[in-house]
């Protein structure tokens, strides 16, 4: 797995970032003991922070080119925590610093 991420700094406040994750191909044994092979894939992710002394809002696309990358569903099932989503997810939030 490879990770590069870029950002540029558009004002004292805001930032814009580009993530580029590149994954290889991936064995996986699952609880019931089939096995297989996830094929490599690479996403490309973007995001947008405002950010004031005590507050911060944020919005961002995570597989903007909307990339297939999963393991089986019965893999998903059982091993919760392999990675892997089959769209394109848009993320917005808010933190207030005190």
């Amino acid at each position: 797995t490879l990770g590069v991420l870029m950002g540029y700094k558009l004002s004292a406040s805001s930032t814009l970032n580009a993530e580029l994750e590149a994954v290889t191909d991936r064995d996986y044994v699952d609880s019931n003991g089939q096995s297989g092979t996830v094929a490599a894939y690479q996403l490309f992710n973007l995001n947008y922070q405002y950010r004031t002394h005590n507050f911060e809002i944020f919005v961002g696309v995570h597989n903007l080119f909307d990339q297939d990358y999963t393991y089986p569903e019965n893999v998903r099932r059982n091993i919760p925590e392999v990675p892997g989503s089959i769209e394109r997810e848009f993320r917005v939030g808010a933190t207030w610093f005190y």
